[in-house]
């Protein structure tokens, strides 16, 4: 009985490493047709998105960046691979991971 209670616990914690968002994913520099952009940690699930326009601030839910502007108008990034899709406004720009 012990064993079986043993292998339990070890299989549900496996399975909760395995569908734990992978932060480390959104982390580095992106670069795309619109503009280039690095996005670095900023504690926990906090994230900035540093451009040549200025830094935004998101953070990490749900398995994407979300945040708002300085206008107040909402953003969000999926990655995927080695791409990222950000979108504002209802558009949606994509982006490759810089190597």
């Amino acid at each position: 009985m012990k064993k079986i209670a043993l292998l339990a616990i070890a299989t549900v914690t496996l399975l909760l490493i395995a569908c734990g968002e992978n932060k480390e994913n959104f982390y580095g520099k992106w670069t795309g047709e619109a503009m280039n952009f690095e996005v670095v940690n900023d504690g926990g699930n906090k994230v900035k998105i540093v451009n040549e326009n200025g830094t935004l601030n998101g953070e990490i839910t749900d398995g994407k960046i979300i945040g708002k502007n300085e206008l107040d108008m909402e953003f969000q990034m999926v990655v995927k691979g080695d791409s990222a899709f950000y979108t504002f406004a209802d558009i949606t720009t994509r982006y490759a991971r810089v190597k």
